[in-house]
């Protein structure tokens, strides 16, 4: 069904699958996935991430899936990169981008979180697109002391002619240099924060009229 031509029914195989082995498995619960199904909706999720055919929803929806079960895969580390590396879909590349920020969080070895600081400094001097870069300056501020090599990038960021990403530049050395401890990377001016609207109040029901 993830290589069906009807949209409708791509997009019902991507939302079942990353609710079977995603955090929220199953459907809200607390249980945990079987090892065996996450290891193999894992090369799944990676070549529909590769794909053109989803919508910035779905590609968010697949690459935090597995930003949170495929610390430990061989291969999650490097398709992304890959991805980021190629991609023409400015949406995609900033799925991306917070997914290896959430995974170098998570992920042991040294290597691979060099790997990811390294990329996400190339896209805040190379992305041609500015919520992409803002994204990338977030996630190395969320990663503090193990981004100090980014460094460079950031402090010339901080000067950028955008002023979110200048703003998250500007943020991020504060934590890599340990002048912040904030490091959640929903406290800088992220995407998912700058687009999501406020939400309303609910409106009260009509109170009965006393008499």
């Amino acid at each position: 069904m993830l290589h069906d031509p009807e949209e409708w029914v791509r997009d019902s195989a991507i939302i079942s699958l990353t609710r079977m082995v995603g955090p929220q498995f199953p459907f809200g619960s607390r249980a945990e996935p079987m090892p065996a199904v996450v290891k193999a909706a894992i090369p799944l999720l990676l070549e529909v991430l590769a794909g053109s055919q989803m919508t910035h929803g779905r590609s968010f929806q697949v690459a935090s899936t597995l930003a949170e079960i495929g610390g430990d895969h061989p291969d999650v580390v490097p398709v992304m990169l890959k991805i980021l590396k190629e991609s023409t879909d400015h949406s995609q590349r900033g799925s991306i981008v917070s997914a290896l920020g959430r995974l170098a969080g998570r992920i042991r070895g040294d290597e691979k979180v060099k790997q990811i600081v390294q990329a996400l400094a190339d896209a805040i001097e190379n992305d041609t697109n500015n919520v992409v870069r803002l994204r990338a300056a977030a996630f190395l501020g969320y990663l503090g002391p193990r981004a100090k090599t980014a460094l460079p990038v950031l402090k010339k960021a901080e000067n950028d002619a955008d002023p979110s990403v200048a703003k998250n530049a500007r943020e991020a050395v504060e934590r890599i240099e340990g002048r912040s401890d904030e490091g959640d990377p929903g406290h800088v001016s992220s995407p998912e924060r700058l687009k999501k609207p406020r939400e309303r109040a609910p409106e009260q029901p009509p109170q009965p009229e006393q008499r």
